[in-house]
C-alpha cells in the first residue's frame, strides 16, 4: 500500500479567505455609516458647498443685530446710505456694512461640527441659549437669520442658520459684527477737504486762504504768519475725530450754554460751518461733610476730562476726548505768529553779516616773540 499526502502550500493558513471577506464587509458598513450621518444632516456632497445663508446682499433692507449683554443694534439702508437706527440715524461706516453683507452671503455650509440639541447648546448657538443672533429683512419680513456662537479660534465663530439643524465654523470674528453701535459709526462724519477750507475764525483770530497760503485777514503792523503752522491748524480743523454719539439733544451736562471756545470755518462752496465746543460736565466727587476743612465751592468732577462737540450742519451731539479738544484751547494768535527775534534774525542775516564785518574793528596782528638775548660768555672765555 502507497501512503498518500495532502501538501499544504507555505503562506497559506486556514481560513484567510474569510478575514479579507470581513475587512471587505467593515469597509462598507463605515462609508454606509458615514453616508447616512451625512444624510441625517441634510448635508450631502454637493451641499457642503452650498451657501449657508440664503439671499441676495442689495435687497437687504434692515439689519438686526444682538449681541449677550448689550442693546440690540438697527441698521437701515436709506437713500443717503446705512444708517444706525439706534443712533438716531448716524451714518453708518462707508463700506462696513456692504462688507459683512458680502462676507455672510460668502459662508458655506462645509461639514457640520455638531447637530445634536445638546451641542446646540453647549456651542452657544441654541434658539434660548446664543451668543448672538442676526437678522436680514426687507420688506418687513426676515431674509435670514444666524446664530452667532463661541469662538472657534482665530476669526472663527461657530454659526447655525435658524432653518438649520446644524452647527458650522464660520470665518469671523467680533470685529467683524461689533456690538456697540458707536463702532459702526463713520469716523469720517467731521472731515474736511483741506482744499476747500478757504477761511477759518478763531477768537482774536481770522485767516484767509490766498495765493496758494494762509494770511492774517486783520493783519497788524509788524505781524509774519508762520504758513507751516497755519496749515497745521487748517489740517486739524479738517479731520477732527470724535469718542461716540451722545444723541440728539441737548442736555444741561453738555455745557453748550457755556462752550470753551467756538470757531467757524468758511468753505470753498461759500457755505460757513459753525463748531461749538463745551466741556461735559461729569459726576462730582464725594461733597466733604458740613464743618469738615475741606469745603470746595464747587465739586471737582470724577475720571478724565471729556468734551462735547456740536457742528452746525449736523444734529448730533458728539463725545470728543480731552487730547483732541486741548489742541484747539491752546491754539492762540500769538502762537501762529513768526516770532519778531526770528523774523529779525531771518530778515537781517545778509546784511547784518555785513555791516558787522564793516564795523568790526580788525583783529591785532599776533604778538612777535621777544628775542632771547646771548647767554654770557663763560668766565675765562675767549
Amino acid at each position: 500500500m502507497h501512503a498518500t499526502t495532502i501538501a499544504n502550500p507555505r503562506g497559506k493558513t486556514p481560513g484567510s479567505g474569510w478575514i479579507l471577506v470581513l475587512a471587505g464587509l467593515l469597509a462598507v458598513q463605515i462609508a454606509l455609516a458615514l453616508y447616512l450621518v451625512l444624510r441625517g444632516t441634510g448635508v450631502g456632497s454637493t451641499e457642503r458647498d452650498a451657501p449657508l445663508l440664503t439671499f441676495a446682499p442689495g435687497q437687504v433692507q434692515r439689519i438686526r443685530i444682538e449681541h449677550r449683554g448689550s442693546e440690540p443694534i438697527v441698521l437701515e439702508r436709506t437713500d443717503k446710505g446705512w444708517q444706525i437706527q439706534s443712533l438716531a440715524g448716524f451714518p453708518a461706516a462707508k463700506g462696513r456694512v456692504d462688507t459683512l453683507l458680502e462676507r455672510l452671503n460668502g459662508l458655506k455650509r462645509g461639514l457640520p461640527v455638531a447637530t445634536s440639541p445638546e451641542s446646540l447648546a453647549r456651542l452657544k448657538v441654541a434658539d434660548s441659549d446664543h451668543e448672538g443672533r442676526l437678522t436680514l429683512e426687507a420688506g418687513g419680513k426676515e431674509l435670514a437669520v444666524l446664530y452667532l456662537g463661541d469662538s472657534a479660534g482665530v476669526r472663527r465663530q461657530y454659526v447655525r442658520a435658524a432653518d438649520d439643524g446644524a452647527v458650522y465654523e464660520a470665518g469671523l470674528s467680533p470685529a467683524d459684527i461689533p456690538a456697540k453701535a458707536d463702532d459702526w459709526a463713520d469716523r469720517a462724519l467731521l472731515t474736511l477737504d483741506e482744499g476747500d477750507i478757504q477761511r477759518i475764525e478763531l477768537p482774536g483770530l481770522s485767516l484767509e486762504k490766498a495765493d496758494g497760503g494762509w494770511q492774517l485777514a486783520d493783519r497788524k503792523e509788524g505781524e509774519t504768519l508762520d504758513q507751516a503752522k497755519a496749515a497745521d491748524l487748517a489740517r486739524r480743523l479738517g479731520s477732527l475725530s470724535f469718542v461716540s454719539v451722545l444723541g440728539t439733544e441737548d442736555k444741561p451736562e453738555y455745557g453748550q450754554d457755556a462752550p470753551a471756545r467756538e470757531w467757524r470755518i468758511g468753505l470753498a462752496s461759500g457755505d460757513t460751518l459753525s463748531y461749538r465746543l463745551s466741556r461735559l460736565k461729569t459726576a462730582p466727587a464725594q461733597t466733604p461733610a458740613l464743618g469738615s476743612a475741606e469745603s470746595p465751592a464747587e465739586p471737582k468732577p470724577t475720571g478724565p476730562d471729556w468734551y462735547v462737540l456740536k457742528v452746525s450742519h449736523q444734529p448730533y451731539y458728539l463725545k470728543v476726548a480731552s487730547y483732541t479738544a486741548e489742541a484747539l484751547l491752546g491754539t492762540q494768535r500769538d502762537g501762529l505768529l513768526v516770532k519778531p527775534q526770528a523774523a529779525a534774525a531771518a530778515a537781517g542775516t545778509e546784511g547784518g553779516s555785513a555791516e558787522r564785518a564793516a564795523t568790526t574793528p580788525p583783529a591785532s596782528p599776533p604778538a612777535q616773540p621777544a628775542e632771547t638775548p646771548p647767554a654770557a660768555p663763560a668766565p675765562g672765555g675767549q
